[in-house]
């Protein structure tokens, strides 16, 4: 993690937007002459995740309601040797925000068995103390402690091609959660890594994103665009989120041969991209952006920041590095992108490489531990024949040997092009049989974001042996599938979706009084904000209750025909019952740009005039369950006059006709026998059409490890609209842990639509008879069960 201590416990980012409300504050005065007569304030850490006191408790236990006080001492003891203890930046943060003044600070160490440390009761624990004089602050957060024992399971990504040889390897080490993402596109030449904090979800999203940006930029000055389009996009789509990340990347292109190499490299933040010129033995580096630098210190305080006086550095005391995408709260609205206190402006270099040189990426965790020099013996000198892999596995062992407390991430690249291989992920569970029970979960999180399920298997004789199982990863591998690409280097603060590459639009073709309108109702309101409508223009006059601009553009004949003369500006028109209607090109983009799947409700011709364009639209036929029960429909509605009923009767009867003599032309039928029943077909129709709307998760064993899966997931989607609906199966003897699963998220305000039962089919040996002999497999039915929740807004 490049900034700022680890990711803040459940609820934190609401308790600092209160805090700096002044809703859970506690402003203190300063005593003159030094911390006589000062408070004593003991904060244990009793496990890994142990926060510090909620304020209003801090408050009560050191000055009362009265919150005026000279000082105090502040003992956090840890209750585990060997564990990580938090550094003074956040102790300090933690009790005093970041204006508080260092009177004096000591730490007793665990073996020393000082007089001290005993007087203080405190056993054979590591304890920090710690003397404040606090000036009229406000008084900060706490900060997930470090965890007393590193996750050591490492995820190994091996790949062949276009870039050369190439080896990645994760581990969670010392941090309560992973945080880091990378990319190695061998097709693309394009190799990054991006360091997240407060969250993960920035780091997901510029990991997914950012290569998109910079798809289509060739020089440094549009990478330099592509940073910032991604920058104002992550605002636009998560605007509530206070994560960000580092971002170093490298494209690698061919310079009239595949021996000669130019690399593009743009960074922004502390993590780092090396190059060894093996034939010359000259290191090449990124420089890291640090708040103390002197040009990074001046944009800071320019901006109005203050370059904290921590250990190392920080921006207002809350991010050690000076450049990120993302980290908003530290950005404002008025400054351009390169003059913000936290700039997303990145450093380009223009790097020039043989076949056989060496291209290191890592994230700040590896080059806290590590020199580039180091490095550079480890992985490419090291190698000699070797699996790069476990090359790049070894390394990271030897940071957490070395007390690295950062999430650990390094990508590795023998540069030169070979034959292109298929690109394989393996696990090593690392420490994960001497676990804890307490640390399984975090073991378990790690293993499913890579795709495994991680397990032990108990023995009634003998330890426990390892399960290590291929899943889906959860959180999916891509969070923003259906997000559209940018068409081009831009640093607007609002992104467009492109029409090509946003959701597919559903055209709905029916006779009239067949309840296109309502169940185009129940649609949008059971996937809120995935669907929108697109408003057509016409001609007739408003009904009653109807607005313009909302159910439709009401135009005069005259404005409908001159529109109608301008090429491209209308997708279809048709005239229905003596009135001109029409689908305008813009009203469907409106839509779209919003990453929606656009509704368009026509009759027949409009839908062939669309079809002819767009063939690719998704088209539904939604029909009467007969002509008698249509005319009942539209007699009951009191506000037609029989002429208008017969000529919509002959109309449906024509529509009729042309479904069945055109079925092809359309993707499915649904008959509206029961509005209900109708709702029910057509919800199933969009979860097929769309998958981006379900989120499905497939349980099995511990509960609590998909609970905390599928929150970070929901976490991450924070600010867009997917997924609608989460979709928990269990299978057999899994089927009560889908309960429970889904009990949890309903108790956190998710909305239980839909709970069936089926079976579906599962091999299984029988023993054979005799020494050696195989069983037969048969075939037996396994219960199901399908649990969907509507997704909480």
């Amino acid at each position: 993690m490049a900034a700022g201590g680890g990711r803040d416990g459940d609820g934190a980012a609401t308790q600092r937007r209160e805090a700096r409300q002044g809703q859970a504050s506690l402003r203190c005065v300063a005593r003159q002459g030094g911390f006589h007569g000062g408070f004593h304030v003991h904060v244990p850490c009793m496990h890994a995740d142990a926060a510090l006191p909620s304020l209003p408790s801090l408050r009560r236990s050191v000055a009362g309601d009265k919150a005026e006080l000279g000082g105090f001492h502040v003992h956090v003891p840890c209750m585990h040797a060997d564990a990580a203890l938090p550094s003074f930046p956040s102790l300090r943060r933690s009790v005093a925000g970041d204006k508080a003044e260092l009177v004096e600070m000591a730490f007793y160490p665990a073996a020393m068995g000082l007089f001290k440390l005993k007087q203080q009761n405190c056993g054979r624990r590591g304890l920090y103390k710690l003397q404040l004089a606090v000036r009229d602050v406000n008084i900060g957060l706490p900060r997930t402690m470090p965890l007393p024992m590193a996750v050591t399971a490492t995820v190994l990504r091996r790949s062949e091609g276009k870039l050369g040889r190439a080896a990645s390897a994760c581990m969670q080490g010392y941090r309560s959660h992973f945080e880091d993402f990378h990319v190695c596109d061998q097709m693309a030449g394009l190799v990054g890594v991006f360091d997240g904090h407060l969250g993960d979800e920035a780091a997901a999203f510029c990991a997914e994103r950012l290569p998109l940006h910079l798809a289509k930029a060739a020089t440094a000055c549009e990478w330099e665009q592509a940073f910032k389009a991604c920058d104002a996009e992550l605002r636009a789509r998560l605007p509530e989120t206070d994560a960000g990340t580092t971002a170093t990347i490298v494209r690698v292109k061919e310079n009239c041969s595949q021996d000669s190499l130019e690399l593009l490299v743009g960074s922004c933040g502390d993590s780092r991209a090396l190059l060894w010129q093996k034939e010359s033995n000259t290191l090449i580096s990124t420089r890291d952006h640090r708040p103390d630098d002197p040009e990074e210190r001046r944009r800071i305080e320019a901006a109005g920041g203050e370059v904290t006086k921590d250990d190392p550095p920080r921006v207002d005391g809350l991010l050690s590095c000076s450049r990120a995408l993302g980290a908003f709260e530290l950005k404002q609205q008025q400054l351009p992108p390169e003059d913000q206190k936290v700039s997303c402006m990145p450093d380009m270099y223009n790097w020039h490489a043989k076949r056989g040189d060496w291209l290191i990426l890592a994230c700040d965790g590896i080059w806290d531990c590590l020199s580039n020099q180091q490095v550079v013996d480890k992985v490419c000198r090291g190698t000699n024949g070797k699996d790069l892999g476990k090359t790049v596995e070894e390394l990271l062992q030897l940071c957490i040997r070395r007390e690295a407390d950062d999430n650990l991430t390094l990508v590795a690249i023998e540069l030169g092009a070979v034959e292109p291989k298929d690109d394989t992920v393996t696990m090593n569970a690392g420490d994960f049989l001497k676990a804890r029970r307490e640390e399984v979960p975090r073991y378990n999180a790690f293993a499913l974001r890579f795709g495994y399920c991680i397990e032990k298997n108990t023995q009634e004789q003998g330890p426990p042996s390892l399960a290590l199982v291929k899943t889906e990863p959860n959180p999916p591998e891509r969070r923003f599938p259906a997000w559209p690409l940018p068409t081009k280097a831009s640093s607007s603060s609002s992104p467009k979706v492109a029409m090509a590459d946003a959701p597919k639009p559903l055209v709905i073709v029916g006779p009239s009084g067949v309840g296109k309108g309502t169940l185009i109702s129940k649609i949008k309101a059971s996937f809120t904000g995935h669907f929108g409508f697109s408003v057509s223009h016409t001609t007739r006059k408003p009904r009653p209750g109807e607005v313009d601009g909302e159910a439709y553009y009401f135009v005069d004949m005259s404005k409908m025909e001159e529109e109608l003369q301008v090429p491209g500006r209308f997708l279809e028109h048709a005239t229905v019952h003596g009135n001109v209607y029409g689908t305008s090109q813009a009203a469907v983009e409106k839509v779209r740009e919003k990453g929606q799947v656009c509704i368009l409700d026509v009759d027949v011709q409009g839908a062939v005039q669309i079809k002819n364009i767009h063939g690719d639209f998704n088209y539904l036929f939604i029909g009467p369950p007969s002509l008698d029960a249509l005319e009942k429909r539209l007699r009951a509605r009191g506000t037609e006059t029989e002429e208008k009923i017969q000529t919509r009767l002959r109309n449906a009867k024509s529509e009729l006709e042309f479904y069945e003599q055109n079925a092809d032309m359309f993707n499915g039928r649904l008959i509206n026998d029961d509005l209900g029943l109708a709702t029910r077909r057509l919800q199933n129709m969009m979860r097929q059409w769309y998958p981006q709307l379900v989120h499905v998760v497939e349980v099995t064993g511990n509960p609590a490890d998909h609970l905390q899966a599928i929150r970070e997931h929901l976490s991450a989607m924070k600010g867009h609209k997917a997924p609608a609906e989460i979709q928990i199966l269990g299978a057999g003897n899994d089927m009560p842990t889908a309960a429970a699963v889904s009990a949890a998220l309903q108790r956190e305000g998710h909305r239980l639509v839909a709970l069936e039962t089926s079976t579906q089919a599962a091999e299984a040996s029988s023993k054979g008879k005799g020494k050696g002999k195989k069983g037969k497999r048969r075939t037996s039915s396994v219960p199901v069960l399908d649990i969907r929740l509507q997704v909480a807004l």
